[in-house]
């Protein structure tokens, strides 16, 4: 005789496409598509907050993958043009990632890059 039952299903990692708990496509809250939306007063409005966060992930990424921080970093400086006052600092750190990397051209071109 059976009194009752215990099921437990597993669902762990089949999420929604795009839903950022399950998903590893980059295109989940990616940059672009806020900026291809077509509102780029909104957009605009959260470039210091964007370039701002690409930097810390850059930061953080570099004892973990540096790959990575060099991709967050480069992102960070397509957010900074010249003559925005945090380029100089972006550029060292992609610099010191690259070397770090061993890809030796990105790290002298990220070093004369010119920052202003």
């Amino acid at each position: 005789m059976v009194i009752g039952s215990h099921v437990i299903f597993s669902t762990y990692g089949f999420w929604l496409p795009n839903d950022p708990r399950g998903s590893w496509s980059e295109f989940v809250g990616a940059w672009e598509l806020f900026r291809a939306g077509g509102r780029m007063d909104d957009a605009r409005s959260v470039e210091p907050s964007a370039l701002r966060y690409l930097t810390l992930a850059g930061d953080r990424g570099m004892g973990l993958n540096v790959a990575r921080a060099q991709a967050h970093f480069r992102r960070a400086l397509e957010l900074a043009p010249e003559g925005h006052p945090q380029r100089p600092r972006i550029l060292g750190r992609l610099g010191e990632a690259a070397q770090i990397s061993g890809d030796l051209v990105e790290a002298a071109q990220a070093q004369q890059a010119p920052a202003a």
